[in-house]
Protein backbone atom coordinates (compact mmCIF):
# COMPACT_ATOMS: atom_id res chain seq x y z
CA UNK A 1 0.00 0.00 0.00
CA UNK A 2 1.49 3.48 -0.79
CA UNK A 3 2.20 5.96 1.79
CA UNK A 4 0.51 9.63 1.41
CA UNK A 5 3.02 11.05 -0.32
CA UNK A 6 3.05 9.37 -3.17
CA UNK A 7 -1.01 9.00 -3.70
CA UNK A 8 -0.61 12.80 -3.89
CA UNK A 9 1.62 12.80 -6.03
CA UNK A 10 -0.44 10.37 -8.53
CA UNK A 11 -3.78 12.33 -7.64
CA UNK A 12 -3.07 15.46 -6.67
CA UNK A 13 -1.56 18.53 -7.10
CA UNK A 14 2.09 18.88 -6.27
CA UNK A 15 1.41 22.08 -3.86
CA UNK A 16 -0.58 19.27 -1.61
CA UNK A 17 2.96 17.46 -1.29
CA UNK A 18 4.39 20.59 0.31
CA UNK A 19 1.81 21.50 2.73
CA UNK A 20 1.45 17.66 3.84
CA UNK A 21 5.51 18.19 5.03
CA UNK A 22 4.99 21.62 6.75
CA UNK A 23 2.06 20.31 8.78
CA UNK A 24 4.36 17.30 9.79
CA UNK A 25 7.21 19.78 11.23
CA UNK A 26 4.57 21.33 12.72
CA UNK A 27 4.59 18.39 14.91
CA UNK A 28 6.93 17.30 18.01
CA UNK A 29 8.85 14.30 17.24
CA UNK A 30 9.31 13.69 20.71
CA UNK A 31 5.26 14.37 22.31
CA UNK A 32 3.79 12.20 19.34
CA UNK A 33 2.68 8.47 19.52
CA UNK A 34 5.01 5.49 18.20
CA UNK A 35 2.14 5.56 15.16
CA UNK A 36 2.39 9.40 14.20
CA UNK A 37 5.60 9.17 14.34
CA UNK A 38 5.74 6.30 12.04
CA UNK A 39 3.60 8.17 9.61
CA UNK A 40 5.78 11.06 9.82
CA UNK A 41 9.34 8.58 8.48
CA UNK A 42 7.27 7.38 5.99
CA UNK A 43 6.33 10.43 5.21
CA UNK A 44 9.63 12.26 4.93
CA UNK A 45 11.25 9.02 3.28
CA UNK A 46 8.96 9.49 0.92
CA UNK A 47 9.73 12.88 0.09
CA UNK A 48 13.02 12.89 -0.39
CA UNK A 49 12.53 9.65 -2.39
CA UNK A 50 9.94 10.97 -5.03
CA UNK A 51 9.56 14.77 -4.19
CA UNK A 52 12.90 16.25 -3.81
CA UNK A 53 16.65 15.17 -4.42
CA UNK A 54 19.13 15.52 -2.02
CA UNK A 55 17.66 14.29 1.23
CA UNK A 56 15.94 17.61 2.10
CA UNK A 57 14.34 15.74 4.65
CA UNK A 58 17.14 13.71 6.09
CA UNK A 59 17.58 15.79 9.35
CA UNK A 60 13.69 15.34 10.28
CA UNK A 61 13.50 11.97 9.26
CA UNK A 62 16.42 11.10 12.01
CA UNK A 63 14.66 13.22 14.46
CA UNK A 64 11.95 11.27 14.28
CA UNK A 65 13.90 7.78 14.39
CA UNK A 66 16.14 9.66 17.56
CA UNK A 67 13.54 10.92 19.48
CA UNK A 68 10.51 8.94 19.44
CA UNK A 69 10.89 5.71 17.62
CA UNK A 70 14.28 4.32 19.68
CA UNK A 71 12.94 5.44 23.11
CA UNK A 72 9.94 3.67 22.70
CA UNK A 73 11.78 0.18 21.29
CA UNK A 74 11.61 -2.18 23.98
CA UNK A 75 14.10 -4.82 24.61
CA UNK A 76 12.85 -8.04 25.96
CA UNK A 77 13.16 -12.00 26.11
CA UNK A 78 11.55 -12.50 23.01
CA UNK A 79 13.76 -9.73 21.12
CA UNK A 80 13.27 -6.13 20.30
CA UNK A 81 8.93 -4.51 19.80
CA UNK A 82 7.98 -1.18 19.90
CA UNK A 83 6.01 -0.35 22.64
CA UNK A 84 2.60 1.46 21.43
CA UNK A 85 0.83 2.34 24.44
CA UNK A 86 2.58 2.15 28.27
CA UNK A 87 2.88 -1.83 28.71
CA UNK A 88 1.35 -2.59 25.46
CA UNK A 89 2.93 -3.90 21.61
CA UNK A 90 1.06 -3.84 18.63
CA UNK A 91 2.64 -6.10 16.35
CA UNK A 92 2.05 -4.93 12.86
CA UNK A 93 2.49 -1.55 14.11
CA UNK A 94 6.56 -3.23 15.53
CA UNK A 95 6.58 -4.70 12.20
CA UNK A 96 5.82 -1.33 9.87
CA UNK A 97 8.45 0.31 12.58
CA UNK A 98 10.83 -2.52 11.63
CA UNK A 99 10.78 -2.21 7.63
CA UNK A 100 10.63 1.85 8.46
CA UNK A 101 13.76 1.27 10.80
CA UNK A 102 15.66 -0.75 8.17
CA UNK A 103 14.57 2.30 5.14
CA UNK A 104 15.98 4.71 6.86
CA UNK A 105 19.26 2.98 7.40
CA UNK A 106 19.88 2.84 4.04
CA UNK A 107 18.12 6.33 2.70
CA UNK A 108 20.47 7.90 5.75
CA UNK A 109 23.19 5.92 5.74
CA UNK A 110 23.14 4.70 9.31
CA UNK A 111 23.62 1.03 9.76
CA UNK A 112 21.78 0.90 12.99
CA UNK A 113 18.66 2.21 12.48
CA UNK A 114 18.91 -0.87 9.59
CA UNK A 115 19.97 -3.35 12.12
CA UNK A 116 17.91 -2.49 14.76
CA UNK A 117 15.15 -2.81 12.63
CA UNK A 118 16.16 -5.74 11.04
CA UNK A 119 16.28 -6.62 14.45
CA UNK A 120 12.21 -5.66 14.98
CA UNK A 121 10.91 -7.85 12.08
CA UNK A 122 12.71 -10.78 12.67
CA UNK A 123 11.39 -10.66 16.54
CA UNK A 124 8.11 -10.21 15.34
CA UNK A 125 8.24 -13.07 12.84
CA UNK A 126 9.67 -15.57 15.64
CA UNK A 127 6.07 -15.20 16.96
CA UNK A 128 4.44 -17.03 14.53
CA UNK A 129 2.14 -19.95 14.89
CA UNK A 130 2.84 -23.24 13.13
CA UNK A 131 -0.74 -22.21 11.04
CA UNK A 132 1.60 -18.83 10.48
CA UNK A 133 -0.56 -16.28 12.41
CA UNK A 134 0.99 -13.67 14.50
CA UNK A 135 -0.74 -12.24 17.84
CA UNK A 136 -1.85 -9.08 17.18
CA UNK A 137 -0.98 -7.42 20.98
CA UNK A 138 1.84 -8.21 23.26
CA UNK A 139 1.95 -7.34 26.60
CA UNK A 140 4.99 -6.06 28.21
CA UNK A 141 5.97 -6.62 32.39
CA UNK A 142 9.80 -6.05 33.13
CA UNK A 143 11.43 -7.82 29.87
CA UNK A 144 8.91 -10.38 29.48
CA UNK A 145 6.65 -10.65 26.29
CA UNK A 146 3.17 -12.55 25.48
CA UNK A 147 -0.32 -12.56 24.87
CA UNK A 148 -2.11 -10.09 27.31
CA UNK A 149 -3.36 -11.37 30.37
CA UNK A 150 -6.91 -13.37 29.60
CA UNK A 151 -6.37 -13.13 26.06
CA UNK A 152 -6.74 -16.06 23.30
CA UNK A 153 -3.99 -15.64 20.92
CA UNK A 154 -5.18 -12.75 18.89
CA UNK A 155 -4.48 -12.24 15.13
CA UNK A 156 -3.07 -10.04 13.69
CA UNK A 157 -4.94 -8.39 10.49
CA UNK A 158 -3.55 -8.55 7.27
Amino acid sequence: MPGLIPFVLDHGPYNLVQEIVTLAGTLRAGSISPATALGMLEAYLDYDRYAAAGATMAGRSREVVQKRLIPSIRKTDRGLFLETSPGSVDTVVSLACGSLLVRAGSALEDAQFAAIGRTLVASVVALGRPNAFLPGTLALTGTAAGPPDGAAYEVAPE
